[in-house]
């Protein structure tokens, strides 16, 4: 009798298939990893990690450096320039909150790109694991909260927390002076805006990966990422109605053209990682479809073998 049913069930063999299954998949798949933006400079690393800026934000620093300079002469352009680099330390601070995340739990960051809309740190791979993904996308919300409390706390015992630059949120961003309350004031509205607005569940921001983390604690992995995908839409829709109602009515201005640009962001990256997930998955049941051992062969008889049992099939003489 052939042993091959015994070897197809021994520890030996499905190592084998582990193994044969791992080999295929990296050559299928490759590691899920984001596309690298393109139009983006390396402008230096930082714990070892690659910074790069896209031309886009280039451009916008440019823009606002041609067109809403506070004061006169140089100066003036100095002090914006001083706000705008001040904003890029934030927001690479809050990229930076994720990245030391993910390497805790053994994930690579490959580079962080800063562009208009804020920045984006690659990971060598997409967590799958629901708490993992959301401890990652809430890390770097959570620093910003954190340094909005700080910044509170140093104004307080500065005494000046009572000035109308931390108070009111109009003069969070006039950028006039570089005095302590109005970088205080700035500093204070840049983080908590951001810690506040990315928590929103409008994927693929990071309140959206949350988001998905929650839903993928009960759904697949797919399924979760739709459902993210689709109430993010939602959110993001929502937002911009409310931000345009709010400026017609006078009640408070609002820069649209920002959410604008959050919202089509939302809907077009959303739709890119969806697809994304969707491919994978496909490609994953190929690679367990190569992978799948094939069924042991039936034993071999003799043909004499073969006659004894046949003769001793039920209702026959042996």
């Amino acid at each position: 009798m052939s042993c091959a049913p015994l070897l197809a069930n021994s520890p030996i063999a499905a190592a084998r298939t582990r193994l044969r299954y791992t080999r295929i998949r990296t050559c299928v798949l490759g590691p899920f990893r984001y596309p690298r933006m393109p139009f983006a400079f390396e402008v230096g690393r930082l714990f070892g990690i690659r910074i790069r800026v896209h031309a886009l934000f280039l451009a916008m620093v440019a823009l606002f450096w041609l067109t809403q300079s506070s004061g006169e002469g140089a100066i003036g352009r100095l002090t914006l320039l001083a706000y705008l680099g001040l904003l890029f330390v934030f927001v690479l601070i809050h990229e930076l909150g994720h990245a030391v995340m993910a390497r805790r739990f053994g994930v690579q960051v490959i580079d962080i790109t800063l562009w208009p809309l804020g920045g984006m740190a690659r990971l060598s791979r997409v967590p799958e694991t629901p708490h993992i993904e959301l401890l990652i996308a809430a890390a770097g919300p959570v620093v910003n909260i954190v340094l909005t409390g700080l910044l509170l706390a140093v104004a307080a015992l500065g005494n000046v927390l009572a000035s109308t630059e931390i108070l009111d949120p109009g003069r969070w961003f006039a950028m006039t002076d570089l005095g302590v309350g109005s970088v205080l004031a700035f500093s204070i509205g840049v983080n908590l805006i951001m810690g506040t607005f990315n928590l929103l569940p409008a994927f693929p921001l990071d309140g959206g990966r949350v988001l998905r983390a929650l839903l993928g604690a009960r759904l697949d992995f797919v399924a979760a990422t739709v459902w993210a995908v689709r109430l993010g839409r939602v959110v993001a829709i929502l937002v911009l109605v409310a931000a345009t109602a709010t400026d017609l009515l006078g009640i408070t201005e609002l820069p649209l053209l920002g959410f604008f640009l959050v919202a089509v962001f939302v809907h077009v990256a959303g739709a890119q990682e969806e697809l994304q997930v969707r491919i994978r998955a496909e490609r994953e049941k190929e690679a367990e479809t190569l992978t799948t051992p094939r069924p042991a062969a039936p034993p071999r008889f003799s043909r004499e073998e073969y006659q004894k049992l046949v003769d001793r099939l039920p209702g026959e003489e042996p």
